[in-house]
């Protein structure tokens, strides 16, 4: 009686595996010799480059929705309030309109979703940034909102939009041009760091990489922790107009898929660029 053939499927199946297995192994090697600063995390990194002070340094996130600060500023976010060295503070610029969800149950949730009190978390309800076009005025009334909230809290880290922000809303870029006036005027301290946040795609979570993003091997500082998704969820579904289907697919590939690259504020051409 003839033996029978074996079949192709389970060997094509066990090629295709090994294939896959050899190709993390290779892109796992690559990352480490690219980037081999496994232990030097950028949160270290930045904590060096601030002045030494006696108390832990104070974040603060300035965001013009609550979506946002989940959905674009999230894995950054997440990696301040869970080191101990970092007192995390929120401050939301939006219309109360826009907002899906009470400012009470809002907070409620941003702290159960981040280790920060309700006292760091302020919503700042501005009637009148609805202007496409903006000007210098409204730069200023920014800009001086934004420098009362860094006194009063003794901020060390600003962390907010670049000059394009992320969205298409014009008060994104509006918030980058009040820090960029605030200082081209020289109205904050030196020991404050401005960072302009970009989302940049990066393969973390399929084989495990969190130490090590790809997105070191082309060249990007990554602030990134795996986010907690369940509290998350809830918070964003509610801050935004999305089913919430919908809401819990974008924010599980956000969470899994994109990392936060920051960059420093310090150039004054993004003010002239503005032509403001």
């Amino acid at each position: 009686m003839p033996t029978q053939p074996m079949p192709i499927g389970p060997l094509l199946a066990l090629g295709i595996l090994f294939s896959y297995t050899a190709l993390c192994i290779s892109l796992y090697v690559l990352a480490y010799r690219c980037h081999p600063r496994t232990k030097g995390s950028q949160l270290a990194e930045l904590t060096m480059k601030l002045p030494p002070r006696s108390r832990t340094f104070r974040v603060l996130f300035v965001v013009t929705t609550l979506s946002d600060l989940v959905r674009y500023f999230g894995p950054t976010a997440i990696s301040f309030s869970k080191n101990s060295g970092f007192d995390v503070h929120v401050l939301v610029i939006e219309p109360r309109t826009t907002v899906n969800c009470p400012e009470k149950n809002c907070g409620m949730l941003i702290t159960d979703a981040m280790s920060i009190s309700a006292s760091n978390v302020t919503f700042a309800w501005n009637e009148h940034f609805h202007e496409k076009e903006f000007s210098v005025g409204h730069a200023e009334a920014l800009a001086e909102l934004c420098l009362s909230h860094i006194l009063q809290r003794g901020i060390d880290v600003v962390v907010t939009y670049d000059s394009e922000g992320v969205s298409g809303s014009f008060l994104q870029p509006l918030l980058h041009a009040s820090f960029i006036l605030l200082q081209k005027e020289n109205q904050l301290s030196r020991n404050v760091a401005l960072y302009a946040l970009g989302s940049v795609c990066a393969l973390r979570s399929i084989i495990g990489l969190y130490d090590i993003p790809f997105a070191y091997i082309f060249g990007f500082n990554v602030i990134s922790v795996p986010a907690d998704l369940l509290k998350l969820h809830k918070l964003f579904y509610l801050s935004t107009d999305l089913s919430q289907i919908m809401a819990y697919f974008i924010l599980l590939f956000n969470s899994y898929f994109l990392c936060n690259s920051l960059s420093r504020i310090d150039s004054l051409s993004y003010f002239e660029d503005l032509n403001i």
